[in-house]
């Protein structure tokens, strides 16, 4: 009896351990997590992007005004929004499907692993 106890015991603790660490793997995925690191393009230029929704983004250049966006944020809907603290550079783009579908469309970027798709662009991570 004491036995069978002991293994009803050992079985919830069990997956506990499991499920928690579930829930510590889920969160990688996110594309927030995804984005941080430094990115270059095919045209060298670099992308820069911070846990504190900072960054460097080339693409949001706005030359009348000589400034790019320097944050970005992930709405629920999967929508990167990019803005800048002077308020004259920035850019919203929806998720993409498809890697071709971003680089078809402008207003698409395309986020996986070590790829990232923006303005028809591509970007390799490097760090």
């Amino acid at each position: 009896m004491k036995k069978i106890k002991t293994y009803k015991i050992m079985a919830m603790i069990s997956a506990l351990v499991l499920t928690l660490l579930l829930m510590a793997c889920g969160g990688s995925n996110k594309p927030e997590n995804m984005l941080i690191g430094n990115w270059l393009s095919n045209y060298n230029d670099i992308a820069i992007f911070e846990e504190d929704g900072r960054c460097t983004a080339p693409f949001t250049y706005n030359a009348s005004w000589g400034e790019s966006a320097d944050h970005y944020i992930f709405k629920e809907d999967g929508t990167l929004v990019f803005s800048s603290s002077e308020g004259h550079a920035g850019g919203t783009y929806d998720k993409a499907e498809t890697a071709e579908e971003a680089r078809y469309n402008r207003s698409k970027y395309y986020l996986e692993k070590n790829l990232f798709i923006v303005e028809k662009d591509t970007y390799t991570r490097t760090k």
